[in-house]
C-alpha cells in the first residue's frame, strides 16, 4: 500500500477539516501483518463470530466456514466508509460519497439506479497458509475450528421459548486471525494515482469503524479488529484525509461485468458452415495449448435462475476466458479481435476432470439399468440390453480419455447469501432478499484447450510468456467469494490426423460426438437444434452428402437433446438473446453418400461447427473408438453423482506438516485452542466407546456397568468428587477421599475387587488414562509437542470423562432395573 507522504497531493487550504466522531490521528491497537504483493485485510476475532450457513451441515460445511469468510465484510466495510464520507462531505457535499460509490459499486436499491461496477475487490478471508496446511489434512481438527451453538426465539408476550424455533448457529472461535487480499481497480479499469491514494486513505479510515462481523453481531458475537497491512499506524492517513479534497471520480459504468473482447472469428459462421462474407479466414495448421485450471475459490458459471437459486453449469464456457486472454495479448501488442475475426483462435470449454486428464461431456448413448444398478454401462450404439432390462440414459456427467465409459458427475456446492435492506437492517424482497448460489467447489480441476493458427500462432510461438496469466477471474460474483482460478498452460503441440484414414469412401459411417454445445442455424439464421440441422451443417462443412441411417434392432443411431443457455452483455449490463443449440454429449451416426478426405474431417474436429466456435461452441469428435466399440464387461462404472470432488486432498497416509516454532504467535494460540477442543471431543467419544466394551472397561476401571458395581450412593459420591477434579487441588482431594473410603470397611466392601486400585492408578499416574483411551494422537495435533502439551493439560478432564461415563451408564441401568421391578411388583399386586 502506498504511503500518503510519499506522493504529492493537493492540500486543503484554510482550517483543518473535522473528522467523524471516533476517528483521531492516534493509532488504535495495532498488530503487524505481513505485507503481500497486494494490500491485505486482517480480521481478528476477539469474540466468537457466527458463520453464514449454506448448504447441508456437516464436516464439509464446517471446513468451508473455517477456512474462508463470507461476503459480509465488504458490506460492513462499505457502511463504515459511508460514515466517514458523510462526516468529510458535511452538509450538501457528495465528493467523498461519490468515491465510496465508485469503490463499492452503485447499489440498485438506491434511487432506482442500475447496479454499477465496483473498483474494490475483497477476496475471501482465510487463515494463514501455514495454519491452513496444518489443519486441512486433519479432519478432527477442522471440525474443531468451529463449534455449534444452540439458540431459541423467545415469545415477547409470554417470555418463554417459542415452539419449533430451536436453531443452531455455527461460530468461529475467538482468536482466529484471517487475511484477505484486497485489490483496487479492475484489471481493465485501473485507478489513477490520486484516486488510488484517496481511496486507500478512505478505506483505512473506514476500517477503524468496523468493530464486529458476521451474524448476531448486535447481540455480542463477532467482535474483531479490522486492519490493513501497511497501515497499522493510521495517523498519517487520517491527517491527509482531513486536509484533502475528494479527488475527481471517473464515471461509473452501468455494466456489472468485465469488458470482454468481441467474440467471433470462426464462431461467426452461417448455418452452412461458411464464414461471414468480407471477413477473410486465414489457414495454416493448428497449434494446441493444453489448459488446466484449478479453482482457488468456488466458480459460478451462470446457467439459469430458478426462484431465488442461481444455478451453475457443469462446465466453464470458453467465453469466460476471452477477457483475460484479450488483456494478456494486448500487453504483448496483439489485437485479439483481429485474430478472432480471422478464425485463428478457439478457446474450448473448461470441463471438470477427476484427475486432471482431458475430460469431455459424457455421450448420451450411454445408459444404466434402472433400479439402482450403477455397475453396468451400455453403449446403445453397439449393444442392446435384454428385453427384461429397463435402462435409463446418462444425461449428465463427464468422461476422460483414459476412462471413456466411466461417467462421473461434477460435485456442486450451494451457498446462501442475502441482500440487506439499509433501513430495516435485514434481508427484504425489495432489495433482493435471501438467495442461493450453486457453484463448482474450490479445488475443482478443469481441463480445456487453447487452439491458435496463422499469424497468431507465430506470434505466440515467438514469445516466452504463456498466452494466459497465472491467475484469472471467471464467472459471476468474481470480485469477492467466487471465480478466482489458477491457470497452467502446457507446451504447445501440433494435433495429429493419424486417427483418420486418408480417405473416407461412400458408405462409410461417421459417428459424430459433440464435445460442447453446438449453435446450429439454417439459411435464415434460425436455430435448428436437431439431427437435420446437424446433418445440413456437416454437409456444408465437408462438401458431401450425408444420410442418417435407420437404427438396427435394439440399437440407436442418434441420442440428442436441445439445450438453452442464457446470455449476458457484460459491458451494457443487460441480458442478450438466449442461445439454443444441441447439448454437448449428443451423438449422431451418419453414412457418407460421397467420398471425403480424412484431412477435411480432421480439420472439422479442430475448427468446430456452427456459430461462435471461438468461444468453445461446436466442438466435435468423429469416430471416437470409445463410441464405435462396445463397453468392456470388466469396466467399472463411475459414481452416479458427485464423483468429481475438490482437489488437494493430499497423498493417502501422508501426514500434513506441523506448525513450526517460528509460526505467528496468534496462529500458535489458535492451533492450541483448536487442539484442545478436538482432544476434548475425542476424549468423550473414546470414553463412551470404552464403557460400551466390557473387556476394555473391566481392564481400565476394574468393573463395568452391566456387571457388579457399587450402589448408587457410592457412585454419586464419586461423581461429586470428580466434579472438582479439574481444579488445582482436585486430584489431591480425590486421593484423600479414596484414602478415607479405604479406611472404612463397610464402604470399601461395596466396591468390586480391583475398582479402587484402578481408580487410584488413574488419579496417581497421568499416563494411565491415555493408555486406556488410546486416542489417535497424530490426527489431533498441529503444533510441535502438541500431544504432550494436551496430555498434561487434559488428563484431569480425561479421568473425569472416563469414570463419569461409566457412572452414568451404571446409574441409567440401575434406574431401569428399579423401574422394571416396580412394574413387576405392581402387576403382582
Amino acid at each position: 500500500m502506498t504511503h500518503p507522504e510519499t506522493t504529492p497531493h493537493p492540500r486543503r487550504t484554510g482550517s483543518r477539516r473535522c473528522l467523524p466522531d471516533g476517528l483521531d490521528p492516534t493509532p488504535a491497537r495495532a498488530r503487524a501483518v505481513p505485507a503481500g504483493p497486494v494490500p491485505q485485510r486482517l480480521a481478528r476475532r476477539d469474540r466468537h463470530r457466527t458463520a453464514p450457513r449454506g448448504g447441508p451441515a456437516g464436516p464439509a460445511r464446517q471446513r468451508r466456514a473455517a477456512l474462508r469468510a463470507g461476503q459480509d465484510p465488504t458490506g460492513i466495510w462499505r457502511d463504515a466508509c459511508e460514515q466517514v464520507a458523510a462526516g468529510l462531505d458535511g452538509d450538501g457535499g457528495t465528493g467523498w460519497q461519490s468515491l465510496v460509490t465508485h469503490l463499492f459499486g452503485a447499489e440498485p436499491s438506491r434511487g432506482g439506479r442500475a447496479p454499477g461496477r465496483a473498483a474494490l475487490s475483497v477476496r475471501p478471508a482465510r487463515l494463514r497458509p501455514a495454519l491452513r496446511a496444518a489443519l486441512s489434512g486433519r479432519p478432527r481438527l477442522l471440525e474443531a475450528v468451529t463449534f455449534v451453538k444452540p439458540g431459541v426465539r423467545i415469545d415477547p408476550a409470554s417470555g418463554r421459548a417459542l415452539d419449533r424455533h430451536l436453531r443452531f448457529e455455527e461460530q468461529a472461535r475467538c482468536g482466529s486471525v484471517l487475511e484477505a487480499q484486497v485489490r483496487l481497480g479492475a484489471p481493465d479499469r485501473p485507478l489513477d494515482d490520486p484516486t488510488a491514494t484517496a481511496a486507500e486513505a478512505l478505506l483505512v479510515a473506514g476500517a477503524r469503524f468496523v468493530e464486529r462481523l458476521g451474524g448476531n453481531r448486535r447481540r455480542g458475537s463477532g467482535r474483531c479488529t479490522f486492519e490493513l497491512a501497511g497501515a497499522e499506524d493510521p495517523g498519517p492517513w487520517l491527517d491527509w484525509l482531513a486536509e484533502s479534497d475528494p479527488p475527481p471520480v471517473p464515471g461509473n459504468h452501468g455494466g456489472t461485468g468485465v469488458t470482454q473482447a468481441p467474440a467471433g472469428g470462426a464462431a461467426r459462421a452461417t448455418g452452412r458452415g461458411d464464414t461471414v462474407p468480407g471477413e477473410p479466414v486465414r489457414g495454416g495448421s493448428w497449434l494446441v495449448y493444453p489448459v488446466t485450471v484449478r479453482a482457488l475459490t468456488p466458480i459460478l458459471a451462470p446457467d439459469r435462475v430458478r426462484g431465488n437459486v442461481g444455478l451453475s453449469l457443469d462446465v466453464v464456457p470458453g467465453t469466460l476466458l476471452l477477457g483475460a486472454l484479450g488483456r494478456a495479448l494486448a500487453a504483448r501488442g496483439i489485437d485479439l479481435a483481429e485474430h478472432l475475426r480471422a478464425g485463428e483462435l478457439i478457446v474450448t470449454d473448461l470441463v471438470p476432470s477427476p484427475d486432471g486428464s482431458p475430460a469431455h461431456p459424457a455421450p448420451l448413448t450411454l445408459a444404466r439399468p434402472k433400479g439402482g444398478d450403477d455397475a453396468t454401462i451400455y453403449n446403445r450404439l453397439t449393444e442392446a440390453p435384454s428385453e427384461s432390462v429397463q435402462i435409463k440414459p446418462v444425461r449428465r456427467g463427464v468422461v476422460t480419455d483414459d476412462a471413456p465409459h466411466q461417467p462421473t458427475v461434477p460435485a456442486r456446492m450451494a451457498v446462501t447469501h442475502a441482500t440487506i435492506d439499509d433501513d430495516r437492517q435485514r434481508p427484504t424482497s425489495e432489495v433482493g432478499g435471501v438467495f442461493t448460489y450453486e457453484a463448482l467447489p474450490e479445488g475443482t480441476l478443469l481441463t480445456g484447450e487453447l487452439r491458435v493458427r496463422g499469424t497468431l500462432a507465430e506470434q505466440l510461438a515467438a514469445g516466452d510468456e504463456p498466452p494466459l496469466p497465472e491467475r484469472v477471474e471467471l464467472g459471476r460474483s468474481k470480485k469477492d467469494d467466487y471465480g478466482l482460478a489458477e491457470v497452467t498452460i502446457g507446451p504447445a503441440v501440433t494435433p495429429t490426423t493419424a486417427r483418420h484414414p486418408e480417405r473416407y469412401e461412400s458408405g462409410d459411417q461417421l459417428v459424430v460426438w459433440l464435445w460442447s454445445d453446438a449453435l446450429l442455424v439454417d439459411g435464415r439464421h434460425r436455430p435448428t437444434p436437431s439431427v437435420a440441422g446437424l446433418q445440413a451443417t456437416l454437409e456444408a462443412a465437408l462438401g458431401c452428402r450425408l444420410e442418417h441411417p435407420e437404427p438396427p434392432g435394439g440399437l440407436i443411431t442418434a441420442a440428442v437433446e436441445p439445450v438453452r443457455r442464457e446470455s449476458w452483455h457484460a459491458t451494457w449490463g443487460l441480458p442478450r438473446g438466449a442461445l439454443v443449440g444441441l447439448k454437448g454429449g449428443s451423438v449422431v451416426v451418419f453414412e457418407l453418400c460421397d467420398p471425403v478426405d480424412g484431412a477435411k474431417v480432421a480439420e472439422l474436429e479442430h475448427a468446430g461447427i456452427g456459430l461462435r466456435t471461438a468461444e468453445g461452441f461446436g466442438q466435435v469428435r468423429i469416430n471416437d473408438p470409445a463410441l464405435v466399440e462396445s463397453v468392456p464387461s470388466d469396466t467399472p462404472a463411475g459414481s452416479a453423482a458427485g464423483s468429481i470432488g475438490t482437489g488437494g486432498g493430499g497423498v493417502e497416509g501422508a501426514h500434513p506438516p506441523l506448525l513450526g516454532d517460528d509460526a505467528d504467535r496468534d496462529d500458535l494460540e489458535l492451533a492450541r485452542t483448536v487442539e484442545r477442543a478436538a482432544w476434548r471431543a475425542a476424549i468423550m467419544r473414546a470414553s463412551t466407546a470404552l464403557v460400551a466394551d466390557q473387556a476394555r472397561c473391566q481392564g481400565a476401571l476394574g468393573w463395568y456397568p452391566t456387571g457388579q458395581a457399587s450402589p448408587p450412593s457410592q457412585l454419586g459420591a464419586l461423581r461429586q468428587v470428580l466434579a472438582g477434579l479439574e481444579t488445582s487441588s482436585g486430584p489431591e482431594r480425590a486421593r484423600d477421599w479414596l484414602t478415607q473410603l479405604r479406611s472404612v470397611a463397610n464402604r470399601r466392601d461395596k466396591w468390586p475387587g480391583r475398582a479402587l486400585d484402578a481408580l487410584d492408578r488413574l488419579l496417581s499416574d497421568p499416563d494411565a488414562v491415555w493408555l486406556a483411551l488410546d486416542l489417535p494422537e497424530t490426527e489431533l495435533v498441529a503444533t510441535p509437542n502438541g500431544a504432550a502439551h494436551q496430555r498434561a493439560e487434559l488428563w484431569r478432564f480425561a479421568v473425569r470423562a472416563l469414570v463419569g461415563s461409566a457412572v452414568r451408564a451404571q446409574l441409567r441401568l440401575g434406574s431401569g432395573d428399579d423401574d422394571r421391578a416396580a412394574e413387576e411388583e405392581e402387576e403382582r399386586g
